[in-house]
């Protein structure tokens, strides 16, 4: 049997992290969508679609939301998100000051995140 060393699942994640196509403005992150790759590099998922925080992207006019590398969003105001772009469009449609609800996965457990929206 000939062992194979692993990069850590999140250092395998950076490569995928494009600062141009990989920000979501509105919550001052770099996201990644969840993927079957993605899926099997971070492990089990309670839910197993949505968009994985990378990073934090800095981002003045971003809401003060509470998210961490390695949060998972699944859903907006009660609303599924799939994809960065579901994510992107899900955030666009609320107006300004707008009460927003994120549904997260955090270590296993899963939360919700209200702020309001820039």
């Amino acid at each position: 049997m000939v062992v194979v060393e692993r990069p850590e699942a999140l250092d395998r994640l950076v490569d995928l992290v494009d600062p141009d196509e990989s920000v979501v403005a509105q919550l001052g992150i770099l996201g990644v969508s969840i993927d079957a790759d993605v899926g099997m590099a971070i492990g089990s998922l309670r839910i197993p679609t949505g968009v994985m925080v990378a990073a934090h992207a800095e981002d003045r006019h971003a809401a003060a939301v509470s998210l961490s590398a390695g949060d998972v969003i699944h859903s907006v105001n009660g609303a599924a998100v799939a994809s960065l772009e579901a994510l992107r469009a899900a955030l666009d449609a609320l107006k300004s000051h707008a009460p927003v609800v994120l549904q997260i996965e955090r270590d296993g457990q899963l939360s919700f995140v209200a702020f309001e929206l820039e």
